[in-house]
């Protein structure tokens, strides 16, 4: 049979067609969908942060920065299953600026996820608030409540002692008992955490390790982001992660806590960990943390020690060598277990040299920090201030307002 002939006209008929069918072919490999988590701000430092993120399909993905330049810096992603980390360097100390999580399609063009703002880690002399809590992790109406008093206080970075997660801690977990009771600030705002023991409940706790991006500068014998230490503004934070065994306590975290506050200066020095040494709540004190690590930080100077496992707040008066001794020579113990988890009842006979304690309500602690004060709240459920306390270095006016 003899082929029919075809119009030139049909030509263009033909290419409209096998355009509109090459566009959906690229369409659908560019499956562009919302995040499945985040973002999520990490590790602030004088000369950058980390953003990181989950989002499904085969897309790769950048941060953009806007802010710090007249013109928009953009940063690649580091893909691993469905998570994207990215590191913005290369700023100056305390700089604000926004940036946006763009996708890629295969024609190179770029689709905005999801925006957020930053600020990099301020240089001394620049006043900062931080907030303080652990046992958080319910998944529960408690814990949303206290997250939403939270979003009514300032602060420009976030401690947590400790389970974050509570039954299996599993990757799964942590929509509902971590990034969507705290999706108000966490793109925003990073947030340091360390390992408690029910992090630990699945895979030796992988997927907290595999959660977030902490700082690598631990204890040369132990795996990455169990322990660290970071400097914000006139301040030292160090990291401990309570769990491990007393070998590995006493021969690897003890020599680098050492070390690492005596090289703080005088920043102020803060230490968080999950078991505190002293508490009073349905918990005994952990005798590991007292008879390790207690020693190496009153050697180092630490001025706060923060802690969660017992579920309420509590606060020591100050201590150095196992007796009370006055606010500049001791150091605060505050346990802030009260996150959203459960309460436990108090013991006061239990713990001496107990200054205050609440076991009525949920809570967080509530820090502002500048180079000659710090001043420490605890905030309820309800907004009330359930505990207050100052201190001030050795040489400001005035004595340390320690009831």
């Amino acid at each position: 049979m003899k082929a029919l002939p075809v119009h030139p006209a049909g030509w263009g008929i033909a290419a409209v067609l096998c355009g509109i069918v090459a566009v959906f072919a690229v369409a659908a490999q560019w499956t562009t969908a919302p995040l499945t988590a985040g973002p999520m701000l990490q590790n602030a430092t004088p000369d950058g942060f980390t953003v990181v993120w989950w989002k499904t399909g085969h897309s790769p993905a950048e941060l953009r920065v806007r802010g710090i330049t007249e013109a928009e810096v953009v940063f690649p992603a580091r893909r691993t299953g469905d998570r994207f980390e990215a590191r913005a360097t290369g700023l100056e100390p305390g700089v604000a600026c926004r940036y946006d999580i763009l996708d890629i399609a295969p024609d190179g063009s770029r689709r905005r996820l999801a925006e957020g703002r930053a600020r990099t880690a301020p240089p001394p002399g620049t006043p900062f608030s931080f907030l303080m809590f652990a046992d958080s992790g319910s998944g529960k109406r408690p814990q949303y409540r206290l997250a939403q008093t939270m979003d009514r206080y300032p602060f420009d970075l976030v401690l947590h002692a400790g389970d974050l997660i509570y039954g299996r801690a599993a990757p799964g977990d942590y929509a509902d008992k971590f990034f969507r009771p705290y999706r108000n600030w966490l793109r925003d705002v990073p947030i340091y955490p360390v390992l408690g023991n029910h992090d630990l409940k699945e895979d030796a706790g992988q997927a907290f390790l595999q959660t977030f991006s902490l700082p690598t500068n631990g204890p040369a014998r132990l795996p990455p982001e169990h322990c660290f230490w970071f400097d914000y503004g006139d301040a030292r934070f160090v990291g401990i992660d309570s769990n491990l065994d007393p070998d590995l306590l006493a021969g690897a975290v003890v020599p680098w806590l050492r070390e690492t506050l005596a090289a703080a200066g005088r920043r102020w020095k803060f230490v968080f960990f999950h078991h505190p040494p002293w508490a009073g709540g349905n918990r005994p004190a952990d005798a590991k943390v007292c008879d390790i690590l207690v020693p190496a930080i009153e050697a180092g100077g630490a001025d706060v020690v923060f802690c969660g496992h017992n579920h309420l707040y509590e606060r020591m008066l100050p201590r150095r060598n196992g007796r009370v001794v006055p606010a500049p020579e001791g150091i605060l113990y505050v346990v802030s277990g009260a996150g959203g988890k459960s309460l436990h009842k108090e013991q006061p006979e239990a713990v001496r040299d107990l200054a205050k304690f609440d076991d009525s309500q949920f809570s967080f602690t509530w820090v502002r920090v500048d180079a000659r004060r710090v001043a420490i709240e605890q905030i309820g459920a309800n907004d009330a201030v359930l505990d207050r306390v100052e201190l001030k270095h050795l040489d400001s006016p005035g004595p340390n307002d320690i009831p």
